[in-house]
Order: structure tokens, then sequence, then C-alpha cells
């Protein structure tokens, strides 16, 4: 109902108010490696056939607004294992943020979306990248 849809909207208004301000991506990309690693550890009952973890890491290139370096984020999406696929999708960017990260990843790791209409061609292309999709 409309009622319930305004209760919805008022919870993420007041959610919104009181995050912590600043940017966790960089903290957050590194948890997703590890993340991944972890769940990609052979336990005794598996057959180690298990092909590279994925990551996706989603940010809006504002680091310096938080202090941050932006070859950071393309460290934390490269530097953990040959066993993670990293890949950075940039929504814009402040200055040179996106293309700073953009040239510290492997080819074809780094995308930079200014249009919205931009994602899904870039989510498409990532995920041929690490073999998800065919190229059909």
């Amino acid at each position: 109902t409309r009622g319930d849809r305004l209760k919805v909207l008022q919870r993420m208004v007041a959610h919104a108010q009181f995050c912590d301000s600043g940017d966790t991506t960089i903290s957050a990309t590194r948890r997703a490696v590890t993340d991944v690693l972890d769940r990609r550890r052979p336990r005794d009952d598996d057959d180690d056939d298990r092909g590279k973890g994925l990551v996706v890491a989603l940010s809006d290139a504002n680091f310096r607004r938080y202090g941050l370096d932006a070859l950071d984020f393309a460290r934390a999406l490269s530097a953990q294992t040959a066993d993670v696929e990293g890949f950075a999708v940039m929504v814009g960017s402040l200055g040179d943020e996106a293309d700073r990260v953009t040239r510290a990843l492997p080819a074809g790791r780094g995308h930079v979306a200014n249009h919205t209409e931009d994602l899904p061609v870039i989510f498409k292309r990532v995920l041929r990248h690490a073999g998800v999709l065919d190229d059909d």
C-alpha cells in the first residue's frame, strides 16, 4: 500500500541521517576479496575444481574527499591473490580519480560509467572478461 511504501521511505531517510560520513569502499573491497577467498578454500569433502573467485566493486570514485588514495582501491582489488579476479566499476568521478584507478588495474579490470545507461554494458563486459558469460 502507499502507507507501507511511505514507512519504508521514512526508514531509509532516518537511516541515512544517522550513518557516519566517510567512504568505506577500500575496506569493504578488501573484505569482499577476503570473504571470497575464505569461501574458495578447499574443505575435506571438496574436490578443488573451482574457478577463480570474482569481486566487482562499485564506487563513486570520490576518495580524495575522505583523505583516501584512489590507488589503494586498485591495490585492494588486484594485490590480494591470483585466485580472485577484481573489477572496479566507478560511477562518475571527481577529477581524475576513476582514471587513476583504471590505469592502475590490469587491462579490462577498471571501468567508468559516466551515464547510468553505461552500467549494463559495463557489467556484461566484466562478466564476459571473468568467463561468467559466453560471447553470444
